[in-house]
């Protein structure tokens, strides 16, 4: 039991802790009162625990519902996307309000003189 990290491995251990407690408790009468106290403990460790699986099973299925819609939204927001570019044109200015980035012409190369074409070999 005490190489167990996870709380349902601890648990289901100190689950078969008390159920050998209780197989015993004739010759632990002793061990009676927080024998009981030990078993409210764990059922109720036993629960919350249980909710915890419920809350990560719901979230997980909420994050999987999240991921669905968004791609969604994605999708819409490319054709709207694309719309109002076709409405307004790829040049306009008005662009920028919807965060698109307007066409503005291509940048020129900072070259100023052309390349020289390669000496041919000659064959003497």
């Amino acid at each position: 039991m005490q190489d167990e990290t996870t709380y349902s491995g601890i648990l289901g251990g100190l689950g078969r802790f008390k159920t050998a407690m209780d197989a015993n408790i004739a010759e632990l009468e002793h061990l009676a009162p927080s024998n009981g106290r030990f078993g409210n403990r764990l059922s109720q460790a036993q629960g919350l625990a249980f909710d915890q699986a419920a809350a990560i099973a719901a979230k997980q299925e909420r994050s999987q519902e999240l991921k669905v819609i968004v791609d969604d939204l994605k999708l819409q927001a490319t054709v709207l996307r694309k719309a109002v570019r076709q409405y307004y044109g790829t040049r306009s200015e008005k662009l920028k309000e919807f965060g698109l980035q307007p066409f503005r012409g291509r940048k020129v190369s900072g070259r100023t003189q052309p390349d020289e074409p390669p000496t041919p070999p000659t064959t003497e």
